[in-house]
């Protein structure tokens, strides 16, 4: 399997999981820019970038984006698998949270 269809099956799972807790998934397709899938809830618009496998590199990456673009009016999200968990940053400034899948679903769907 290549790395492109690696990386498609998981976004399609992130998406999927997401759909079945009632929230409006978006996937941008081949657009390799800095949202994979954009979320829509009561509460906001999330971007999210998605990995197979976590980076430190993309999250700085992303935090330069958050910088240079900060008037977006959205969260920016690091999603990605750590062994066999999957885990989320949320992508500040000068920083950075980390959350479980279920505490980053709970963010999501609140409001």
């Amino acid at each position: 399997m290549t790395k492109y269809h690696k990386g498609r099956r998981f976004e399609y799972k992130i998406k999927g999981l997401l759909q079945e807790k009632g929230l409006v998934v978006l996937r941008t397709a081949g657009s390799h820019g800095f949202a994979d899938l954009i979320v829509l809830s009561g509460r906001g618009v999330y971007f999210l970038q998605l990995s197979e496998v976590y980076s430190a590199k993309k999250e700085i990456e992303l935090m330069h984006f958050v910088r240079d673009y900060s008037y977006l009016d959205g969260a920016v999200f690091f999603v990605y698998k750590r062994g066999k968990d999957i885990e989320a940053s949320q992508i500040f400034v000068f920083g950075l949270r980390r959350y479980s899948l279920e505490e980053f679903i709970s963010i999501l769907k609140a409001g």
